[in-house]
């Protein structure tokens, strides 16, 4: 509005702001609301086998509907996988421990929405990882590389016995359930 701040430049920001806002309207939400066409086969399989498992990933307990993100910090190993640092103790991107200065937020950063995912690569924190293959690839894994795992890692972020075809479904939920239309 090309003036200061006040009560009713902020009124009316925000009146704007929520005229922006839309219901959820995508496939993976749709499916979960009972449609059951909102998703392909392998989507569906993806969903009632992976995502909302909780004998395995349960990817639902960090992308929580309906906007698929928990607003809560996680370390996935991304950290550790992709930027050690060249000496011991020079870790230079610590995460969420640079704010509350504890250490079990070392390399804990913010859990993302799923929304529109595919049109935002690469992906993780730091853009470590460039396909919707690797990021599968990375979870299948359970944040291990080379036998190492980061001591931060959290708990739910654990080796998992995927099948390539599991694999596959996954990179389908992921590619087309969270598909918005005119996304921005």
């Amino acid at each position: 509005y090309w003036r200061d701040c006040d009560g009713p430049t902020m009124s009316q920001s925000l009146e704007a702001f929520i005229r922006t806002i839309v219901a959820p309207s995508w496939p993976a939400e749709r499916y979960r609301r009972g449609d059951k066409e909102a998703l392909s086969p392998a989507a569906a399989a993806a969903w009632n086998g992976i995502f909302i498992n909780p004998k395995d990933a349960n990817c639902i307990q960090c992308h929580t509907p309906p906007h698929y993100r928990n607003y809560q910090f996680a370390n996935t190993g991304i950290q550790f996988a992709f930027a050690r640092p060249v000496r011991p103790g020079n870790d230079p991107d610590i995460g969420r421990q640079k704010e509350t200065d504890r250490q079990q937020d070392r390399r804990a950063y913010k859990v993302p929405t799923l929304v529109a995912v595919e049109l935002r690569r690469p992906y993780m924190h730091n853009g470590a990882i460039q396909t919707l293959d690797g990021v599968v690839d990375h979870y299948r894994r359970g944040g291990v590389y080379n036998n190492e795992t980061d001591r931060f890692l959290d708990p739910r972020i654990k080796p998992r016995a995927w099948t390539i075809e599991q694999q596959h479904q996954l990179k389908e939920l992921l590619a087309t359930g969270f598909v918005v239309e005119n996304y921005p």
